[in-house]
């Protein structure tokens, strides 16, 4: 699976490649068509000139006329401010994988860099609503669990790393490399000096035109 992506005219995207088997990053500065390029490739903005393409084994397909909801459903998609509808940690990555075990799911949150002792009530902590108990950081970390869980050929991580420690920050970019050396589309959107240490492709947006 390969993407492929036209520059646009709003914004001064250039012409490239997101490669399987790769970490690719997205980089630039607010308001250069970052956010915008995501919600392209998650499928929820038509409204745009240029052309994506999806490369599959057989055949190379504009991204415009592929059924949207099936090719959501190749994609794991970490948002850079996640939110839960009301459940345990549990509850919501079983509703990703039914036969999750509460043995995997903990081997997840800990790709993820989420500690025991992060979890208040264990598997059981509750999210969504008033009374959610995590931070934001926290939050990223479930999230980032979950789009593992998912397992996608096309995996977007937005701000992974965003509001955590060094030593979690180091767990996650270990998560990225195995994902990258599985043969998966990596995607990453970050500012953070240890993943973009081992980024194999960059792709720079230099900013609307004037």
């Amino acid at each position: 699976l390969k993407i492929n992506f036209a520059q646009r005219e709003q914004f001064v995207i250039p012409a490239g490649s997101i490669k399987a088997g790769a970490v690719n990053l997205i980089a630039g500065p607010s308001g250069s068509g970052k956010s915008t390029l995501i919600s392209i490739l998650l499928g929820f903005n038509d409204e745009y000139q240029g052309d994506v393409f999806v490369t599959g084994k057989s055949a190379t397909v504009n991204l415009r006329e592929l059924n949207k909801s099936s090719w959501r459903e190749k994609i794991s998609w970490l948002p850079q401010e996640p939110h839960f509808q009301s459940s345990t940690i549990f509850e919501l990555l079983k509703q990703i994988k039914p036969e999750l075990t509460t043995a995997a799911a903990g081997e997840y949150l800990q790709m993820a860099g989420m500690e025991s002792s992060e979890m208040p009530g264990g598997l059981n902590t509750q999210l969504g609503g008033l009374n959610e108990a995590l931070s934001i950081g926290q939050r990223r970390k479930v999230a980032l669990a979950r789009a593992l869980v998912k397992d996608g050929d096309l995996i977007i991580l937005d701000e992974p790393s965003a509001s955590v420690d060094d030593a979690s920050e180091a767990v996650i970019a270990s998560a990225i490399d195995k994902l990258n050396k599985a043969g998966k589309i990596v995607l990453v959107i970050s500012h953070r000096e240890n993943l973009i240490s081992n980024v194999d492709n960059l792709i720079y947006f230099a900013g609307a035109k004037s």
